[in-house]
């Protein structure tokens, strides 16, 4: 993406689904107890998947889940320092 690129991005609408998906998010109940914070974490994953990020969860009990994501960067901005 050039710079140019960047100001053709419609920051609203970004925005307004950044609220939506926020408020889908809020909904979803984890209350502790019990937890169940898989239903969030499958909620996100499923988010992360449109965009093209893969993702795995770990439960540690039944319901318990943490969303593991490893979202690659670009390692030109660290050459200089990594030698």
């Amino acid at each position: 993406m050039s710079v140019t690129d960047t100001w053709s991005i419609d920051w609203r609408a970004v925005g307004d689904e950044a609220v939506e998906l926020l408020r889908a998010y809020r909904a979803i109940d984890t209350t502790n107890p019990p937890g169940n914070e898989i239903a969030g974490a499958r909620f996100l994953a499923d988010v992360l998947a449109r965009g093209g990020i893969e993702s795995r969860t770990v439960e540690s009990a039944p319901g318990r889940a943490n969303l593991v994501a490893l979202v690659r960067g670009y390692r030109f901005f660290l050459s200089p320092w990594l030698g």
